[in-house]
């Protein structure tokens, strides 16, 4: 089974670079599709999933099995013991499987793809976006969340990855995973401020 990673950055770019370097030391074997949305802003709030549509579709190009997209802050620590074989895995928190490590089949990116549904209007609207650096963009694990619900999409919890979303991001975590999402040392190596910490891209 071949696995792909995708990381896509904005104004991020150290983060990034660090992660991806991480990937190709773990994963040498391994395609990495690498985006810096200031070439193509597609996060902005009118472009609705494009800027997910863009890493499924690169996905798609490769001829691997699974895609897992990571965040640019996420640690790469080693390689994963498994991944599951479900459309969709990942840390499941509020009815959705969070985005900083979030894994895909190939057939689950070819259905979201085919569906049209990240070109969809209604995520340009104020439940799907936010503010960032002064300008307002998508967010992308709530459109997700809603497309996994429309197409009936098969998730399971993926226990390699450890997403600290409502959790004390001062300290790395003490359990084993591949991958712990948002990774202190990188966010002091870009000299962010722990309010900067979100969404990243």
């Amino acid at each position: 089974m071949q696995v792909a990673f995708t990381v896509t950055s904005y104004k991020d770019q150290r983060l990034a670079n660090q992660t991806v370097t991480d990937l190709k030391r773990v994963y040498p074997e391994s395609p990495i599709l690498v985006f810096d949305d200031n070439l193509e802003r597609l996060k902005l709030s009118q472009f609705a999933g494009q800027w997910t549509e863009r890493y499924l579709k690169a996905f798609l190009q490769t001829d691997a099995d699974i895609l897992v997209k990571l965040d640019p802050d996420t640690a790469v620590l080693r390689r994963a013991r498994y991944f599951p074989s479900s459309e969709v895995f990942g840390v499941h928190c509020d009815g959705q499987v969070l985005g900083g490590a979030i894994g895909y089949s190939r057939e689950c990116a070819r259905k979201i793809i085919d569906s049209g549904l990240l070109l969809d209007t209604k995520y340009t609207g104020v439940h799907y976006t936010y503010v960032r650096f002064g300008e307002r963009v998508t967010r992308q694990d709530e459109i997700m969340a809603d497309i996994i619900r429309r197409l009936n999409l098969h998730t399971v919890e993926w226990k390699e990855a450890c997403i600290r979303q409502y959790h004390p991001r001062s300290v790395m975590p003490t359990g084993d995973y591949a991958f712990v999402h948002p990774d202190m040392r990188l966010e002091a190596l870009a000299g962010y401020a722990s309010r900067n910490l979100g969404e990243s891209a």
